[in-house]
């Protein structure tokens, strides 16, 4: 990994960092409350922001929601705040304030209800009142993206060891 890790980045260096963190989290095949303590607060913040970004800079923030995993929400915004990413921070922070309002949460759960297992969450955009309010919150994460990536990149090579030990 060594010769790699200096020759790759971005997404690239993400997956190939995010690879044996995931293995190992899903290795203990528990509640994420149970795993984190098992790592460093930098392993915990990486995989709190992969976890949340390999759904949110695809699909947006309501299959991130519909797939349960706001668990990782408050090291993603711990993580965040570790790489001085005030604005993404504010984006995933309004995002999570969204779904939380009783009336987008109501149709939130009617909409997540009337799916059946067959159908991809992200049909939950297809309800006009939902989509006003999470694809622009979507289209924000994506701007800023790049410069979270950068920040995150940043963080592994900082903390490399931390990586290489679980390959």
């Amino acid at each position: 990994m060594s010769t790699d890790f200096e020759n790759i980045h971005g997404d690239v260096l993400l997956v190939m960092v995010a690879d044996p963190l995931v293995q190992y989290v899903a290795q203990r095949n528990t509640h994420w409350e149970d795993i984190r303590d098992s790592l460093t607060p930098t392993q915990r913040y990486f995989y709190a922001f992969y976890h949340a970004d390999e759904v949110i800079s695809h699909t947006g923030f309501l299959p991130f929601f519909y797939m349960g995993r706001g668990e990782v929400f408050d090291d993603l915004r711990q993580c965040l705040l570790h790489i001085q990413d005030k604005e993404m921070e504010n984006i995933v922070i309004r995002a999570v304030r969204e779904i939380e309002e009783p009336k987008t949460w109501k149709i939130f759960t009617d909409l997540k209800d009337k799916l059946d297992e067959n159908q991809f969450p992200a049909e939950l955009h297809a309800d006009d009142r939902i989509k006003s309010i999470f694809e622009p919150l979507h289209e924000l994460y994506k701007q800023r993206r790049p410069v979270t990536m950068e920040r995150i990149e940043q963080l592994v090579r900082r903390h490399k060891a931390e990586f290489v030990k679980l390959r």
